[in-house]
């Protein structure tokens, strides 16, 4: 599972352009949307925590179609931290003893499988607090994603300036 998000554009400015010089204006919105994606992608990379690099590493920008782009966080558990886990459920063990080991955590009773085990145990009857990476990365770049989004319509309505 990875959590993703978008960020739909519907501006009268951008469907009048569209009908003016739809080919120019696709093109140049669309290179301003992959600009954005990445941005967003950086952002959330700094703000993601940071036990082990993987789910950094897992976040990147993507583009389905033209003026669709994405940015996921391709690690299964991403959306668990983004949104906190409910009760119910035992996290992965192996992650836990991992995540003990690179934080210098030594098991009380020497045993990391049986301290991963309470640790879960602890998860799975309490839940884990959300730590949001992604949507915050996405609101703060909002005002961002919107200017490079204008930009491209004027860059597209003056015939652009990428080939």
């Amino acid at each position: 599972m990875s959590q993703a998000l978008d960020v739909r554009i519907n501006d009268a400015e951008f469907n009048r352009a569209m009908k003016q010089k739809p080919v120019t204006v696709r093109r140049e919105v669309d290179l301003a949307l992959a600009r954005a994606a990445l941005e967003v992608g950086r952002l959330a990379k700094g703000k993601a925590p940071k036990a082990f690099s993987h789910l950094t590493n897992s976040i990147i920008p993507g583009k389905t179609r033209s003026l669709v782009h994405f940015v996921k966080a391709g690690m299964n558990y991403a959306s668990d931290i983004e949104y906190g886990r409910a009760p119910g459920h035992m996290p992965d063990r192996q992650h836990i003893i991992d995540w003990m080991k690179i934080k210098g955590i030594t098991p009380l009773n020497g045993s990391y499988k049986s301290s991963a085990f309470l640790i879960a145990r602890s998860i799975a009857k309490h839940g884990s607090k959300a730590q949001p990476f992604m949507a915050p990365a996405l609101e703060e770049k909002r005002p961002r994603i919107l200017r490079l989004v204008k930009e491209g319509v004027r860059r597209g309505l003056d015939g652009g300036t990428h080939v």
